[in-house]
């Protein structure tokens, strides 16, 4: 078990990159790992791939892009629900290609390396690297130590969601094998196995 390491997350939003390079040197973050299927942004450029790649070098902090095998997109439309638009997580986390990307972030993290995933959605409910990467690293053996970095909203601008949840919601995936777990954000609906 990893318990004296962690992992953070940030979803990027809109916010400047030198708002990102801040909250990844306030936690210590040596490493952000891209888990955006596409690494790029019509409406914040500062977050394309080659961007905030150069930026963050120029902070000290590696890059690595890990979308392709992380990412929440698929071609292989055997890894869709029947509806054939939304991806069945379980099945994408029995690939490959996926398991490869989990083993990495885990020997980073026994490496010692300070890891934050990145993606897009504010919002961590609202995205895969909680529902998908995060659950993944938990039944790895990363336990209780995911923490969130930055704001973000649930429901409402005014309602802070505390770390605290974050926590207990991640544990209660990894506490129960051959369970499933059902949440709402209000924006997607997640079903966990």
């Amino acid at each position: 078990m990893l318990v004296q390491h962690k992992c953070f997350t940030l979803g990027h939003s809109t916010h400047a990159n030198d708002y990102l390079a801040g909250l990844l040197k306030l936690h210590g973050i040596d490493l952000l790992i891209d888990v955006r299927s596409v690494p790029y942004s019509r409406y914040n450029p500062q977050y394309n791939r080659d961007n905030i790649k150069a930026f963050l070098g120029q902070n000290g902090i590696a890059y690595v892009f890990m979308g392709a095998s992380l990412g929440a997109r698929y071609q292989n439309r055997e890894l869709y629900f029947s509806d054939r638009e939304t991806a069945d997580f379980r099945k994408v986390r029995e690939t490959a290609v996926f398991k490869r990307g989990i083993e990495k972030i885990v020997n980073g993290i026994r490496k010692g390396r300070k890891i934050c995933l990145l993606c897009s959605e504010k919002d961590p409910f609202d995205c895969h690297r909680f529902v998908l990467v995060s659950y993944a690293l938990v039944k790895k053996g990363v336990k209780h130590l995911f923490k969130h970095i930055g704001n973000f909203s649930h429901s409402s601008p005014s309602l802070r969601l505390p770390e605290a949840i974050l926590q207990v919601r991640l544990v209660a995936f990894g506490s129960y094998p051959g369970g499933f777990f059902v949440f709402s954000t209000g924006k997607n609906n997640f079903r966990i196995e």
